[in-house]
């Protein structure tokens, strides 16, 4: 590697197999939503057309701590909930990664290694207290985003990585990007209203990315781990009945205090690789929506459809650490970014 740089902007076609290989991708993904939009469809109308004559036909509100509830109303003391979720993810920042020697033109970029959905779970109990109080435990974890994308063109090809570019450009890279979202939260809740339920709580957040390209001769390793801590505020509420079932909608947003490793690590099959390692601190921001349809199955059950977006303001990726680091003295500036989650989910509450 050489301590040059090289500045960039112009964007070329994304190489054929590329493009080959993200379009493999595309109705494989496309035929999963398909699937889960028809089976949320067959579930709505199976569970709106049930007749049980031992329900009384009113609306009903869903069954936190009751109070005024209209129809069968149930006093749980826990709720345990349950969701799948598939959520994709958009990069607002998105970065040049890989260009032409010869022209400069730009071959793959951060979006081209972002995959359109995964699958992840969310877990949640509440335990319900006197006085329309409760304490909630909640998970939410998203499997592995990203691809594994070889990139090669008829020239040799370049690319920014921690203070250098490679000595000896090739003509193609295997190249792979995985990010991995794991949340943890305790709120105290109080049901202030007939159909609001606000919420006050902690939550860390935990984003990992892996960012790799390698040759025939070695490889270009790095990463980020963002740890977040922070206070979150928010509230769920019910706002309108449809026939036997609830639109809701949730929503919480938090200041986190962030503390980020990055890595990265240039080796190859001869010499000792170069390696740095950095811990930075900075704050972030996150904000999670919810909007879907609740639909009673029994008196202890609910079906959970919905809409979910998650907001996160100054993490930082791998990607984006390449050109604002050196290998050689460790020093530099962290980088952070702008991403949104957005998907839906499936799931079911128990009640007991």
């Amino acid at each position: 590697m050489t301590g040059a740089r090289t500045t960039h902007n112009r964007r070329a076609p994304i190489a054929v197999d590329i493009e080959q290989q993200v379009q493999a991708r595309r109705p494989i993904v496309g035929q999963c939503r398909k699937q889960l939009i028809a089976l949320c469809f067959a579930a709505i109308l199976m569970a709106t057309s049930r007749a049980d004559e031992n329900w009384q036909t009113e609306p009903i509100i869903p069954r936190s701590p009751c109070g005024d509830c209209f129809g069968p109303c149930v006093e749980p003391k826990m709720q345990f909930t349950l969701d799948g979720v598939l959520m994709g993810r958009t990069n607002v920042d998105g970065r040049d990664l890989i260009f032409n020697f010869n022209n400069g033109d730009v071959l793959l970029r951060t979006d081209d290694l972002l995959s359109e959905a995964e699958m992840g779970a969310r877990i949640g109990l509440i335990i319900y207290g006197n006085e329309d109080r409760g304490l909630e435990f909640a998970y939410f974890g998203l499997d592995e985003l990203g691809n594994s994308i070889n990139v090669s063109a008829d020239a040799p090809l370049i690319f920014p990585f921690f203070g250098g570019v490679p000595a000896n450009p090739r003509n193609e890279y295997d190249v792979m990007y995985k990010s991995t979202l794991n949340s943890g939260e305790l709120n105290l809740r109080h049901r202030s209203y007939s159909r609001v339920n606000l919420l006050a709580g902690l939550r860390i957040l935990d984003l990992n990315e892996r960012f790799t390209i390698r040759d025939n001769t070695g490889g270009w390793f790095s990463g980020t781990d963002n740890d977040l801590f922070g206070f979150q505020l928010g509230g769920d509420a019910y706002l309108l009945n449809v026939r036997r079932s609830i639109i809701f909608s949730t929503i919480k947003a938090g200041v986190y205090y962030n503390q980020a490793d990055v890595k990265a690590r240039a080796a190859s099959v001869v010499g000792n690789p170069l390696r740095i390692r950095v811990r930075e601190e900075n704050s972030a921001f996150v904000g999670d929506l919810a909007l879907g349809m609740l639909i009673p199955m029994g008196p202890a059950a609910d079906l959970r459809i919905a809409y979910q977006g998650l907001y996160m303001d100054g993490v930082g990726l791998a990607p984006d650490q390449a050109d604002n680091y050196s290998l050689f003295d460790g020093i530099g500036t962290f980088d952070t970014s702008t991403i949104f989650y957005h998907g839906g989910f499936i799931g079911f509450d128990l009640f007991w």
